[in-house]
């Protein structure tokens, strides 16, 4: 299975306690909250590039915070079934993961929220026009584990259009 990394994020309202760029963060503690997924949401990506090959995707976002700040270094797990009934079994490892830094010139502790995209590649493990549920963990950057958010959706054609005969 492919992933291919796509981001948007929102940097958050200003904060007092956050240090300026390229200050001292060694008396910081970015540590001791969970990443707390709000939403997932599931959309039509596309056809993408995978490895020099045009794919449909399904992009998967989740709209995470974390009140520590650790959002510097994500790692996002996903698993999915074909029984659209808004449960995912999560117990075993994930069926893709992927790592990133969201933002290069973050500040130490400052990333306390994030729209978080990834596009998966339709047509392999993941099946044409098939509604499906999609579970999502994010990890920060000290390991910590967020709640599974679940998001049900329909995976696109093969042509890319968007599945579930709409």
């Amino acid at each position: 299975m492919s992933l291919l990394l796509f981001l948007s994020c929102d940097k958050p309202a200003g904060d007092s306690n956050v240090p300026p760029l390229g200050g001292d963060d060694s008396t910081l503690e970015c540590f001791g909250n969970d990443p707390v997924i709000n939403e997932v949401a599931l959309e039509n990506g596309g056809v993408q590039d995978f490895e020099g090959t045009p794919y449909p995707t399904i992009l998967i976002w989740a709209d995470t915070e974390d009140a520590d700040g650790n959002l510097d270094v994500v790692t996002m797990e996903i698993w999915w079934d074909e029984t659209p009934d808004g449960a995912v079994d999560t117990s075993g490892t994930a069926a893709g993961d992927k790592t990133w830094t969201p933002r290069q010139d973050s500040a130490a502790c400052n990333e306390t929220a994030e729209n978080l995209g990834l596009y998966l590649q339709v047509g392999g493990s993941i099946p044409y026009d098939t509604e499906m549920d999609f579970a999502v963990r994010i990890t920060d950057s000290e390991a910590e584990p967020s709640n599974i958010g679940v998001a049900t959706g329909w995976t696109p054609t093969e042509t890319g259009d968007d599945g579930g005969g709409e």
